[in-house]
């Protein structure tokens, strides 16, 4: 949920795939968690990363195989060579505790999980900054082939947001509409127009910038600027955005 609030809260639309998928269409794939990881669906992320995809991935992957036989040879075994780390040992954190982690100047608390991390390849993109871990890495990046893959070795909550924002920037990933803190969009194209939908999630008046267009729930054009009520939405048909399409 964490993931996934941080790529809802910066309006970067997610599909949910299941392996073995076509993943050419899509800059950045999020792996929160892959326990069960067979060498089939490491090969498979493992081609989308050296073809010039951006990964990200959680801890606690790459564990067992589908037959939940535990990989031979260290973890994350299946996946050691595009994310470019060997987990040396399992670290967890006390329910009441947390550790923290810096990314540079920024530091941000982990908890429930941690590890403890050789790069092999990867380089240190944060460390632990407290606990038995202090100057160990903490989440890495590594250059595959064409593409790059983090792997994050603790629960960083909304931390997690961070690294996001790393692998969002290098895989191109951006809004689908530059909306205000705390309103939502998502755009759909059809073969004539383009829709884009709006909804705010605060209790104020928000003034949200638009291209002109029809508000397909009240009727009325929009030239420019579209007033949500609070909690209000809005659906807006505009020009499409590819006319040659």
């Amino acid at each position: 949920m964490s993931w996934y609030g941080a790529a809802h809260a910066r309006n970067a639309a997610v599909d949910f795939v299941p392996r073995g998928a076509d993943l050419a269409p899509y800059r950045l794939v999020l792996l929160p968690n892959l326990y069960m990881a067979s060498d089939e669906t490491a090969a498979w992320l493992g081609s989308y990363v050296a073809d010039g995809g951006r990964l990200v991935c959680g801890f606690f992957s790459g564990i067992v195989d589908e037959h939940d036989h535990v990989h031979l040879g260290g973890y994350p075994a299946p996946l050691r060579d595009v994310l470019g780390v060997v987990v040396d040992e399992f670290w967890p954190v006390p329910d009441d505790a947390s550790v923290e982690v810096a990314f540079g100047d920024r530091t941000v608390p982990a908890t429930l999980w941690s590890e403890w991390l050789e790069t092999a390849g990867a380089e240190t993109a944060a460390a632990y900054g407290s606990g038995a871990l202090a100057g160990r890495p903490a989440v890495t990046r590594n250059a595959h082939g064409a593409g790059r893959a983090w792997y994050v070795s603790c629960h960083l909550g909304d931390g997690i947001g961070i690294v996001l924002d790393e692998a969002f920037a290098d895989a191109g990933v951006r809004p689908v509409h530059a909306v205000p803190d705390g309103v939502e969009a998502t755009r759909r194209d059809g073969p004539a127009a383009s829709y884009l939908f709006l909804l705010n999630h605060r209790d104020a008046e928000t003034d949200v910038p638009v291209p002109d267009g029809v508000d397909l729930l009240s009727g009325a054009a929009v030239r420019g600027t579209l007033r949500l009520p609070p909690l209000g939405a809005a659906v807006l048909r505009t020009a499409h955005p590819h006319p040659e399409r």
